[in-house]
């Protein structure tokens, strides 16, 4: 059966792999894989490579019996780790989900979840936790309806909803927002810092991060300042926020899949 995995990679720094997978429920106008689909931590060179050798990502993905091969390795070399993380674009699509973090929980302290919380019920929330997740990231791309909807294409009521629902859940939470100056900015970022609050869980880490250009669209990176600005007004609602710039060092990336030789 095939998977959406397409690329891992893995932060020696922090002792954990991401898994990348194809296909998104969203249309997000500044999604970072449009200027790539491979992580963009790489160095410019690394992606070039994997561009080259492999134009189309898609035709990447991993059988989930591949994908075990490909773990197997991995962990051969690096033992058990610390942290494997299920990314970008959406890995909910992927029907062969809870498979795939049953195998990885074997071998990885801390199974994670990201996701843009359309399709994380808490249904699906309760089986994933049986599965051997226990940390979920979820995206806020917007609090106004309007906005989500003209940035994504979707409603985010679902999303809300979705959320309110998981917080009741023995499940470790994140979120984050990218603060995109003209679009998300320090308003929209109240009201998000709101509705955290009227979680009624105080173990919630929110990370805002800095807008990274995507071509062709107007918005640009923030300042240090509107950066600034924006972390003292939503902590006036929430305190238990941090800020992540796109640009945070993290150190030796190793890629797992797909190979940067063909034929190895």
């Amino acid at each position: 059966m095939l998977t959406n995995v397409y690329h891992i990679i893995y932060f020696k720094k922090f002792d954990l792999a991401y898994l990348f997978f194809h296909g998104c429920n969203f249309q997000c106008r500044g999604c970072i894989l449009k200027n790539t689909p491979w992580d963009y931590h790489l160095s410019p060179e690394v992606r070039s490579t994997l561009s080259s050798l492999y134009p189309d990502p898609e035709k990447v993905r991993l059988t989930f019996k591949k994908f075990k091969e490909v773990m197997d390795s991995f962990y051969k070399a690096h033992g058990t780790i610390e942290r494997v993380a299920l990314g970008g674009a959406e890995p909910l699509l992927d029907r062969q989900l809870l498979n795939i973090a049953s195998f990885l929980k074997e071998r990885s302290r801390n199974v994670m979840l990201l996701t843009n919380g359309f399709l994380l019920t808490r249904d699906v929330a309760e089986e994933l936790i049986r599965r051997g997740v226990n940390e979920v990231t979820v995206s806020i791309k917007a609090y106004s309806e309007s906005k989500h909807v003209f940035y994504t294409s979707v409603s985010n009521r679902r999303v809300i909803e979705n959320l309110k629902a998981i917080s009741r859940l023995p499940i470790k939470i994140y979120l984050e927002t990218v603060l995109i100056p003209g679009f998300v900015e320090e308003d929209e970022l109240e009201q998000i810092a709101m509705l955290i609050r009227s979680l009624g869980r105080d173990d919630i880490v929110w990370t805002i991060n800095d807008y990274y250009p995507v071509k062709g669209l107007p918005w640009r990176r923030p300042t240090r300042e509107e950066v600034t600005r924006a972390i003292d007004a939503v902590r006036r609602y929430y305190d238990k926020v941090v800020f992540l710039p796109t640009t945070y060092p993290v150190g030796e990336i190793e890629v797992v899949y797909p190979p940067l030789r063909q034929g190895t």
